[in-house]
């Protein structure tokens, strides 16, 4: 029962409208603080994310090019050969199925080794020229740099599938082979040779290029380009995995966005599409790692502003507390005042604030009455 009176006279514990003024404040920081936070990682997202597809986007275009312009430049390439009608005579000439030992021709074979050479040396990345005769469907091959022509063995790149094509244009994917003592990979773009009846004439381009402007870039996330035909030829592979078997990983016709494999791994990519030349262009990059990379600064902008918040949390008790102090000098000698001690004086100090003016004011107030 004493417990129970000691607790009801006990004097309510005092709550300054100025401290809960100073934790409004607080929390309105805050509050405003982390609303800016979450607006600076989601503009830090967008732009990183943006930079890494944008860097993707230019190394894919360049890439595209450099393969496009060699669609584009196929029979420009064998053009300045055939402004002397003997080359052309001689071309037709080897190509039309005659004894077999057409090569035991001196005349012939060097004329052929001269169209062929000057051909050559239009583009730096010809690593060969494949003659494919339809007549015998036997193979020749021009090999650019010990100037030599000769008859390809059954097993040579392409040419079992030269054999099968039937359309004036066609695309091969990339292969592995050793040439003139190197190990070299290879890409073919085939088409008729000077007439489709007599055969087909297929150039092996060397893919280091391809991996030089690929190497020129500098990447935030491991990206893969690739270069497939709409057969699923791997044409050009920036990570060396799928060249020799059909591409069947991510579809990545017309892809933009966001793509999913047979396991579920999310991925991005983003296609250019040639349909009339048979291929398409695609950049390939983990979603996971993407959206990681987009947020690395995410981390970064909310611990700097928790920081900033936490200060003004303590900043703004602080200041509560010392007013708080001061308030209670007063209210101190209010009471005092209450308690018809007139003659006490609330203690001043040399500030003129309104504190001050107040603690003036009760020691007028309270000197008149004396």
């Amino acid at each position: 029962m004493k417990r129970l009176n000691k607790d009801i006279q006990k004097p309510p514990k005092q709550k300054f409208y100025s401290n809960r003024l100073h934790m409004l404040n607080a929390m309105a920081y805050i509050i405003i603080v982390y609303c800016f936070a979450f607006l600076a990682s989601h503009y830090s997202y967008t732009l990183e994310r943006n930079a890494i597809l944008q860097n993707n986007h230019e190394v894919t275009n360049e890439i595209y090019r450099y393969y496009e312009n060699k669609q584009d430049n196929f029979w420009i390439v064998f053009h300045p050969a055939f402004q002397k009608t003997e080359y052309y005579q001689s071309i037709t000439r080897f190509m039309t199925v005659g004894s077999g030992d057409e090569l035991a021709d001196p005349i012939l074979r060097g004329s052929l080794v001269e169209l062929l050479n000057l051909s050559a040396v239009q583009d730096p990345d010809i690593s060969w020229i494949l003659l494919h005769r339809k007549g015998d469907r036997q193979g020749y091959v021009f090999n650019p740099y010990t100037k030599t022509i000769s008859e390809t063995s059954p097993d040579f790149p392409y040419l079992s599938q030269l054999k099968d094509k039937r359309s004036i244009r066609q695309l091969y994917g990339a292969r592995a082979m050793t040439l003139n003592k190197k190990n070299i990979t290879v890409y073919g773009i085939a088409g008729a040779a000077y007439s489709q009846s007599l055969g087909s004439l297929l150039v092996g381009y060397n893919l280091e290029p391809l991996n030089e402007i690929y190497r020129r870039y500098t990447f935030r996330v491991p990206t893969q380009i690739l270069i497939l035909t709409l057969d699923g030829e791997v044409v050009y592979d920036s990570g060396n995995q799928y060249y020799g078997a059909p591409y069947h990983e991510l579809p990545l016709k017309n892809a933009k966005g966001k793509v999913t494999n047979g396991a579920g791994k999310e991925y991005y990519a983003e296609t250019i599409m040639r349909t009339n030349h048979n291929y398409m262009v695609s950049y390939v990059v983990s979603w996971r790692d993407l959206n990681r990379a987009a947020s690395k600064n995410t981390l970064a902008i909310m611990g700097t502003c928790t920081l900033f918040a936490l200060m003004s949390a303590v900043l703004q008790i602080f200041a509560g507390h010392l007013i708080s102090r001061r308030v209670r000098v007063i209210i101190e000698g209010l009471r005092q005042i209450g308690k018809h001690n007139l003659r006490y004086r609330i203690p001043l100090d040399h500030s003129t604030d309104e504190f001050a003016m107040i603690a003036n004011s009760s020691v007028e107030w309270s000197s008149g009455i004396l």
